[in-house]
């Protein structure tokens, strides 16, 4: 999605879900582009085998959760990403933002969220990153860099 689109809102909340997403990736990009999904969004399919899953919220462009985002959460949800990049690109929630978050007995690991080049993530509720419950969370990671680049909880 870019110059300038909207997609409006949605109330679809998992972004591939169940059954294994691999590979997927979701662009916004350019100023006036905005996705705004009016509940909760678990990105990178809450897990069950979703890797290699990634999105890009690029130069302006805005992407919004009504409720919680998940990135690599439960059963196999590994090396998944998000990039907030360019000033004035915003990935915003309403409650909690969960990184790389396992279950009891499964693994969520070597994800990644990058805020640069002025980007900005706001979480208004609770951020977890690398929490597991049994077999494990690791490798997981957030990364602010560049001048304006900035985390807000």
């Amino acid at each position: 999605m870019s110059s300038s689109a909207k997609a409006g809102r949605s109330s679809r909340r998992e972004l591939w879900q169940v059954g294994g997403g691999i590979n997927n990736r979701i662009l916004v990009s350019d100023t006036g582009s905005v996705w705004a999904i009016t509940g909760g969004g678990t990105l990178s399919h809450h897990g069950w085998n979703g890797q290699f899953d990634s999105i890009v919220i690029s130069n302006g462009a805005q992407m919004s959760f009504g409720g919680a985002v998940e990135l690599g959460a439960n059963g196999g949800g590994n090396n998944n990403s998000i990039l907030v990049t360019g000033s004035g690109s915003v990935l915003s929630n309403a409650t909690t933002f969960n990184l790389g978050l396992a279950s009891s007995g499964t693994f969520a690991n070597s994800n990644s969220l990058t805020i640069a080049a002025g980007g900005k993530v706001v979480s208004v509720g609770l951020t977890q990153i690398g929490d597991g419950v049994g077999a494990g969370a690791s490798n997981n990671s957030v990364l602010v860099t560049d001048s304006g680049s900035v985390l807000v909880e």
